[in-house]
């Protein structure tokens, strides 16, 4: 584990954490052309986050945000820029239970070979951006309307696209 207590910034690289202690105890920003990879199992990061960008061109543009198999992210994560955030895990969710603010696009992808689900937990969600689903193995769930932001509220004919991948509100699903 890393004892520093300041940020961490990822600029055109990919940063690969493999124990939930590797970020320190600051905030992250990835900016466009840098990824965090978080690849562990089953622990909880406790970061606020700052996503943009689709990735590191060296990591294939995975997404500004990998992460592989089932993780809980209780930090807040602010979304700037379009972000993809990539998920691996195989049949389970990740959890993102902190608040998601900003006007920026979030685009999610599955890189498994099977369902890969985000779930959106927060009530207090205030993002304004586009929630865009792609690949047919991408969920993204919402725990109430609340959960998806401020899109029930201020609706607009592009601001949940789904291009191959699901999306669901509690137990109602919508898919392609």
């Amino acid at each position: 584990a890393n004892s520093y207590t300041g940020g961490t910034i990822i600029n055109s690289a990919r940063v690969q954490v493999t124990n939930v202690g590797g970020l320190g105890t600051g905030d992250v920003t990835v900016r466009p052309g840098g990824q965090l990879w978080l690849n562990t199992s089953g622990a909880t990061f406790a970061r606020n986050m700052t996503l943009s960008g689709l990735g590191s061109a060296e990591a294939g543009s995975y997404g500004a945000l990998r992460v592989n198999n089932a993780n809980t992210l209780t930090g807040n994560i602010t979304v700037n820029d379009h972000a993809r955030i990539n998920l691996a895990t195989g049949g389970v969710a990740v959890g993102f239970n902190g608040v998601v603010s900003g006007a920026g696009d979030i685009e999610m992808r599955s890189l498994a070979g099977s369902l890969a689900y985000g779930a959106f937990t927060n009530a207090g969600n205030t993002f304004a951006g586009r929630w865009i689903v792609r690949d047919g193995n991408a969920v993204i769930r919402f725990a109430s309307d609340g959960a998806a932001g401020a899109v029930p509220a201020n609706f607009r004919s592009d601001a949940i696209i789904l291009d191959g991948g699901r999306m669901q509100f509690a137990s109602v699903s919508s898919g392609a």
